[in-house]
């Protein structure tokens, strides 16, 4: 999966310009000048870069956690998506059977994890736990992966459906 920004805008509409831009510089580690952070039109973005956008409009959607606490998560979780959905599109183009698992998982809506991974972030102090101290009353688990192939999918569509002249009809996911 590498769309252009304008391919992906009608996932990630919720975003807005900003929230783009910050999202695209974290997933870039800040190194690239404002002018080239969205690339221009028609620059592809990388499938993690792709991938961290989608998620951030997906939990957006979902509003499991407060806007405060989802950009904490994001700022905390972007090295792995974006490295899970550049691994993904890496081992799908070889025709890999063997892909990377990627979920993200909210305990009690304050705390959160990717299993495989150490440490829990506790979303309401901002602190980094080795562990979770007992197990959490709720958890939700979102697949970044079949996130990654669900907006694959659509975008694959949507092309089909631009080459022969038909109009758009993508939605956010989660919606």
């Amino acid at each position: 999966m590498t769309p252009t920004l304008e391919e992906l805008s009608p996932f990630i509409k919720r975003l807005g310009p900003l929230r783009v831009r910050s999202l695209l510089r974290l997933a870039r580690k800040g190194h690239v000048p404002d002018k080239e952070v969205t690339g221009g039109p028609g620059r592809p973005l990388a499938p993690g870069e792709a991938l961290l956008l989608t998620a951030a409009a997906f939990l957006s959607a979902k509003k499991a956690v407060t806007d405060e606490q989802q950009q904490y998560l994001l700022e905390e979780i972007a090295t792995s998506l974006v490295a899970h959905g550049n691994l993904l599109a890496e081992r799908r183009r070889a025709g890999s059977k063997v892909l990377p698992v990627l979920s993200l998982c909210l305990g009690d809506r304050r705390l959160a994890w990717l299993p495989g991974k150490e440490g829990v972030l506790d979303l309401q102090t901002g602190e980094h736990l080795p562990r979770l101290d007992g197990p959490p009353v709720e958890i939700i688990q979102y697949d970044m992966v079949a996130l990654y192939f669900l907006v694959e999918k659509k975008l694959e569509e949507e092309r089909a459906k631009t080459a022969t002249g038909a109009t758009s009809s993508c939605s956010s996911p989660g919606r």
